[in-house]
């Protein structure tokens, strides 16, 4: 169960006007760099502080939830790979294709 997110998702938050509100362009630049942090550190702690390493595998502006304290949760991990550590790989395809970068559709 996840607390109710008053911002919606990240992309929604970041094209509506709730965002710029007040804005400055010092304190927008302020709140990108505190949303980009916050998904960071929800990254790094999947990657390297559980004890079993998981991997998102479908992180988009979508995925990411921006509560009314301004910070961020990933949500829908539904294509998460769990246990990789060490030389373990995922390699099947999966994600959503318009955040795929070109080499991995080349194949």
């Amino acid at each position: 169960v996840l607390e109710f997110c008053s911002h919606g998702s990240l992309s929604s938050y970041l094209k509506s006007g709730v965002a710029r509100a007040g804005g400055a362009a010092s304190s927008w630049d302020t709140l990108h760099h505190g949303l980009a942090l916050g998904v960071a550190k929800c990254l790094s702690y999947l990657h390297h502080d559980m004890k079993e390493p998981l991997i998102h595998r479908d992180l988009k502006p979508e995925n990411v939830l921006v509560g009314g304290d301004g910070y961020v949760r990933l949500t829908d991990f539904g294509l998460s790979k769990e246990n990789i550590s060490g030389t373990k790989d995922a390699t099947s395809l999966c994600g959503t294709a318009e955040y795929l970068s070109p080499e991995i559709l080349q194949r």
